[in-house]
């Protein structure tokens, strides 16, 4: 149980890793999210909603992001765990083309039997676009680390509380445009985690998110 739990710490990146971003000259984009994972020990299904506007005007190179997620982790044996997170970040225009955003995240866990956890982390994203937003089809790769530090979820005696671990992402999608404000992204993740401080399995598997998403100008 120890272990299936504490692999359950790396759906905090479910949200966490948007990639919407202030492309077409628009002030302001929202995203309604379906993020997904299959991990070692566990499966997860959930949503999430993320903002994003400009801080000055369009064509500017700074904006500001914000997301709330929940939704439900199933352990392989083990009973569903419920999350809840909350996400803040500020993102960086490299070029028209490549971004960079810092992201701050916490995570709730509740295993339903009166136990609660939680997970504080950041991070950071960098992001290429294949080809500019405005086209019909956009491709994009991205990558990212980050760090996080959660409540030791093993009910043995111990003389941490908690414990820090280490993540890397790797993964890319599409934006597929509708119009000139309306677009479907489809994208996926792999991610592969450091050994954690408390002696559990490597955190790896795959994220994945189908969103819509919308350009307000």
């Amino acid at each position: 149980m120890k272990t299936l739990i504490a692999t359950l710490a790396v759906l905090t990146l479910l949200s966490a890793t948007p990639s919407q971003a202030i492309d077409r000259e628009a002030r302001h984009v929202d995203r309604a999210q379906l993020d997904v994972a299959n991990l070692d020990d566990a499966d997860s299904i959930g949503g999430s909603i993320w903002s994003e506007a400009a801080l000055a005007d369009p064509g500017q190179r700074w904006a500001v992001l914000a997301g709330l997620g929940l939704g439900t982790i199933s352990p392989d044996n083990a009973h569903n765990i419920d999350y809840w997170a909350v996400n803040f970040g500020l993102k960086y225009y490299l070029s028209s083309l490549t971004t960079v955003s810092a992201l701050a995240n916490y995570t709730n866990l509740d295993d339903r039997q009166g136990t609660e956890r939680d997970i504080k982390g950041a991070g950071a994203i960098l992001k290429h676009r294949i080809m500019p937003a405005g086209e019909p089809v956009s491709p994009f790769v991205k990558g990212g680390v980050w760090y996080r530090e959660r409540s030791t979820f093993s009910d043995q005696d111990t003389s941490d509380d908690s414990v820090s671990e280490g993540l890397v992402e790797v993964g890319g999608g599409f934006e597929f445009a509708m119009n000139d404000t309306l677009t479907f992204v489809f994208e996926a993740s792999y991610v592969n985690a450091d050994s954690s401080d408390d002696d559990t399995e490597d955190l790896d598997g795959w994220l994945g998110a189908v969103s819509m998403q919308y350009y307000w100008f």
